[in-house]
């Protein structure tokens, strides 16, 4: 069918993606809390948690939407950005059920998804530059596809792990696992949230690098 274009195809699949996570995620939680009796936590996950987890879905439909009417860069990133986080979560799921010793080491299970972003994100250049190709679009170079939002995602994810592995194994008070012996205390959170600044900060010099680089060339 020629109406049906890739960047078309793209939209149309983000619009059902993400209208069956917003089902999950935010349909279904919202009648719960709506019906059973509700306690001082379910508030604060209704204002708090429910938006975060259902906002790939509002992000998949509204650029779905826009994308299947206007094909443009931003729309089939933001589409198929989107589209691998679903991805990501699914892989990161079954590596908690292949792979449950991974459990042992995060108990937020941020090992499993670092590991199922670094998978996505190759798929998601990939994605993007077809998409652009089949429209005709100018293609970039690789850098071009990889902003600040995936590099924070990815050291976000570094600190979460450093942070979990400083609190397993820094020394404690005796009798009280929960607390840590001074001075260890802001060591707890102050150096894995220094090394995930500096692992963003490195990899966002390199990449800005290489987009000058291309673009010069270009």
């Amino acid at each position: 069918m020629k109406w049906l274009s890739v960047s078309k195809g793209i939209g149309i699949a983000g619009v059902l993606l993400g209208g069956w996570w917003l089902w999950g995620s935010l349909v279904g939680p919202v009648y719960r809390f709506i019906m059973e009796e509700k306690e001082a936590f379910d508030y604060w996950f209704m204002l708090t948690m429910i938006p975060l987890m259902s906002s790939p879905g509002v992000i998949a439909v509204y650029f779905g939407a826009k994308l299947v009417r206007t094909p443009n860069e931003r729309n089939i990133k933001w589409t198929v950005g989107a589209g691998v986080v679903f991805l990501a979560f699914l892989i990161s799921a079954l590596l908690d059920w292949l792979t449950p010793v991974l459990n042992s080491v995060s108990r937020s299970h941020s090992v499993t998804f670092l590991i199922a972003t670094m998978i996505v994100i190759p798929l998601y250049i990939i994605v993007c530059r077809w998409v652009m190709k089949a429209e005709g679009m100018a293609v970039g170079h690789y850098s071009h596809y990889l902003s600040k939002g995936i590099v924070f995602i990815v050291a976000l994810q570094f600190w979460m792990i450093g942070e979990e592995l400083f609190e397993r194994y820094y020394p404690k008070e005796q009798g009280r696992d929960y607390m840590p012996k001074e001075p260890w205390g802001p060591f707890v959170f102050f150096v894995p949230l220094l090394a995930a600044w500096i692992f963003y900060k490195i990899v966002m010099w390199v990449i800005e690098k290489k987009k000058e680089k291309y673009s010069i060339e270009a």
